[in-house]
């Protein structure tokens, strides 16, 4: 169900839609990174190249920190082009 127009969203709504973000943002990250960079992982490995300690944690942090700014892009976008998916692609 919209939203009236006006209306806020409390913080644990806020809260809710920013995790929520981060989370999607993680899976479909793990997910092509899975899928599409496995091949350069193991050519990386093959010589000798690990990725840093600690890298994997900053990694998840910053796919929660695009989350986050994916969706406030929608939210900023949202007024002028109206709710949908044309305005999820136009925010990116």
């Amino acid at each position: 169900m919209p939203l009236a127009p006006g209306t806020r969203l409390g913080p644990y709504e806020v809260t809710s839609l920013m995790l929520g973000a981060g989370v999607v943002m993680n899976v479909v990250s793990l997910l092509s990174v899975g899928l599409y960079v496995s091949e350069m992982f193991s050519l990386l490995y093959s010589r000798g190249i690990e990725p840093p300690e600690g890298a994997f944690p900053v990694y998840l942090l910053m796919r929660f920190a695009w989350g986050f700014v994916a969706v406030w892009f929608y939210v900023a976008a949202r007024p002028r082009f109206g709710p949908g998916l044309k305005t999820a692609l136009l925010s990116k």
